[in-house]
């Protein structure tokens, strides 16, 4: 089941902006990234003759909400995923929660995520940055090609970076958060569990705080959540607020 993912504006304001915006999601992605020339501009001489000139100017980097709101244009999720009216009003009180961030400890958190879907990594580090206040160079997530998902332990444990380079053992920091989708597929010829390999992260000594996200049925997120190692589970129609929230919850847990 297809969903829409609804972001914390008004569809007045969206359609108004998006109005001559690239229909395509990757053509949406180009749009909000690059800078954009200014329109061209008549400049009268002293002998009453003009000429054209062009100025140019750019936009800068976008966030991660732009980025988001590019993608909603054209970008669909089907990993069973079913739309759910409260996903629109929990987004409404975002504003308010950037001016109280959650993350309280006395060095910015470290958080990771794995998805094989752009729009789900996204989602990821709106928690991680907006809600969480996470260490911006360290966080992050991954999981567009294989080897990113097969090296997910290795960045969660600190060894390597996001970009899966070698990190020093001096700096090495095991990160405090990870999400982690619960079917990870790519293509017809590989797939995994997200429980999987958060078992083998508790193998591995993760003492950080660990959550599944799934697109599956109540039930399902309910069975997840129950397993040894994982901390929590969420469906991924639930709000990045409502998901911020219960992270810092298990995080509170863990350090009393």
């Amino acid at each position: 089941t297809n969903f829409r993912l609804s972001l914390p504006c008004s569809r007045s304001q969206a359609s108004a902006s998006n109005a001559a915006a690239p229909v395509n999601g990757e053509a949406a992605m180009e749009h909000a990234s690059r800078g954009r020339a200014g329109d061209a501009t008549r400049v009268s001489s002293g002998d009453g003759s003009t000429s054209s000139t062009s100025e140019t100017s750019f936009h800068p980097v976008p966030t991660v909400m732009e980025r988001l709101h590019a993608l909603d244009s054209s970008f669909e999720l089907s990993d069973g995923v079913v739309n759910d009216s409260r996903h629109d009003g929990s987004y409404r009180h975002a504003s308010e929660r950037q001016r109280r961030p959650l993350a309280t400890a006395t060095r910015p958190l470290v958080c990771i995520g794995l998805d094989d879907q752009a729009m789900c990594r996204l989602l990821h580090e709106l928690i991680f940055e907006t809600f969480l206040s996470a260490d911006p160079e360290r966080s992050g997530s991954i999981g567009e090609t294989r080897q990113e998902i097969e090296s997910f332990c290795d960045v969660a444990m600190g060894k390597l970076d996001l970009s899966l380079s070698r990190v020093p053992l001096a700096q090495q920091r095991e990160a405090d958060v990870v999400i982690i989708d619960q079917n990870l597929v790519l293509g017809s010829s590989f797939s995994v569990l997200g429980s999987d390999i958060a078992r083998q992260l508790r193998r591995e000594g993760f003492r950080g705080v660990i959550g599944i996200f799934t697109g599956s049925a109540d039930i399902e997120v309910r069975r997840l959540a129950a397993l040894e190692g994982i901390d929590f589970a969420s469906a991924k129609h639930e709000s990045a607020a409502v998901i911020a929230d219960r992270i810092m919850d298990k995080l509170q847990r863990i350090a009393t």
